[in-house]
């Protein structure tokens, strides 16, 4: 990432890292664990410029909390956010991102990359809560009775989407106004082979602190969609969902106040509306999810 005033490369904080560690049950697989390190550009938190070919770690401690737009869901609560990145002439590793320059002019920059898709997230953080009678019936229209309703969530609650990672191009523009990142990504793991396209523009200014707020939107095709929040596949009458091509709109803010050399008090609150090809299915009741960390920042 890059300084938007002076066009360094920053750090970045993610608070999805650490919900995937301390917040029960833990991803099955082994690559789950690797996105305990992973980042989200609509979380990054731009702390301090990284030398090129020099490691950088960070750790932030504080309180955050994650709402989970899934029915039924329980809201994630984590406590730290690390922080690993490594950037160089070739490109970057940032938190689970990996880059490489395609072209670089100090400015520009055009790389190809590999990222993942998070929606997962939601999936492996689903903890069972009891709904009421009449929230079982307008999640299950066509069941005769409560038993049937019951019966079709829990089938609901059982499905289980897997991390997927994407790769393609990313564009990014760093100068005195502000910044444009971009990306066009499509399933590189074969899960789903959809596709997913991400745009944010933001600004930063220093003021009693560093301040960041972006905003864009991320498009998902109908077969991320569908992977993640279809029913057809669940549901044995053959009503089920089949989810379409969706966009999100997200909107981000960032506050970083030094308080010395190495530690600072960092505010992160993000807000992303879903789309309703995401909102539409059974899986979902929220259209808006909200995260929020405030903690003390700890560079090395």
């Amino acid at each position: 990432m890059y300084d938007i005033t002076d066009g360094q490369r920053l750090s970045s904080y993610n608070p999805l890292s650490l919900c995937l560690f301390l917040i029960p049950p833990v991803p099955k697989t082994l690559i789950s664990l690797i996105f305990l390190l992973s980042s989200l550009a609509a979380h990054a938190q731009e702390l301090d410029t990284i030398a090129a070919g020099q490691w950088e770690l960070g750790l932030a401690v504080g309180a955050g909390h994650k709402q989970n737009p899934l029915v039924s869901k329980g809201d994630n609560r984590y406590y730290l956010l690390p922080q690993v990145a490594y950037y160089a002439d070739w490109g970057y590793f940032d938190n689970g991102e990996l880059a490489a320059n395609l072209y670089d002019d100090g400015e520009n920059q055009l790389f190809v990359m590999a990222s993942y898709s998070d929606d997962a997230f939601y999936f492996h953080h689903w903890k069972r809560v009891s709904l009421s009678s009449s929230r079982l019936a307008g999640l299950c229209d066509s069941c005769n009775n409560k038993v049937m309703a019951e019966e079709k969530v829990t089938s609901q609650q059982d499905h289980d989407p897997q991390w997927a990672w994407l790769g393609g191009l990313g564009f990014s523009h760093y100068g005195q106004q502000g910044f444009v990142r971009l990306k066009l990504l499509h399933d590189i793991s074969g899960r789903h082979n959809g596709a997913f396209a991400s745009l944010r523009l933001g600004r930063g200014f220093e003021f009693h602190g560093q301040w960041q707020f972006s905003g864009g939107f991320d498009w998902k095709s109908a077969e991320l969609v569908d992977y993640y929040y279809g029913t057809e596949s669940l549901d044995q009458d053959g009503m089920g969902y089949q989810g379409r091509s969706s966009i999100d709109w997200v909107v981000s803010g960032q506050w970083l106040y030094p308080l010395s050399e190495h530690l600072g008090l960092l505010v992160n609150l993000n807000s992303r509306r879903l789309g309703s090809g995401i909102v539409n299915s059974p899986l979902v009741d929220e259209r808006t999810v909200l995260d929020s960390f405030i903690g003390i920042t700890l560079t090395f």
